[in-house]
């Protein structure tokens, strides 16, 4: 059943990549297998436009928009990876979330999501 599931996802994600690349799926199936390609070798497939870095997406964003290039942009400031809630980093009281044991050692598991 899982494998039946799995295939049919793939399925849907070869046309969806065949649609909006405007490609021939025959040949998405022939890398749409979970590789990963270098951007230069995703140019090569076909599965992107151009080679850049941030500097070129928002530029090429900002063309889209009909704005001015360099767009003005406002960068956030910088954030400090921490697990650990606010009150538990400035000592401030408040409820802690249980969390469930990790393995031997582990105090305060790690989250993707708090």
């Amino acid at each position: 059943m899982l494998q039946t599931l799995l295939d049919d996802v793939h399925g849907q994600f070869i046309d969806a990549v065949a649609k909006g690349r405007k490609l021939p799926r025959e040949q998405v199936v022939q890398f749409a297998d979970g590789r990963v390609f270098s951007g230069t070798q995703a140019l090569a497939l076909k599965m992107v436009d151009a080679l850049g870095g941030l500097e070129d997406a928002i530029n090429a964003a900002a063309k889209l928009a009909n704005l001015p290039t360099p767009p003005s942009v406002e960068r956030p400031a910088p954030e400090v990876l921490d697990h650990r809630s606010a009150a538990q980093r400035t000592g401030a009281a408040g409820p802690r979330k249980s969390a469930p044991s990790g393995p031997a050692g582990v105090q305060d598991p790690l989250y993707l999501m708090d």
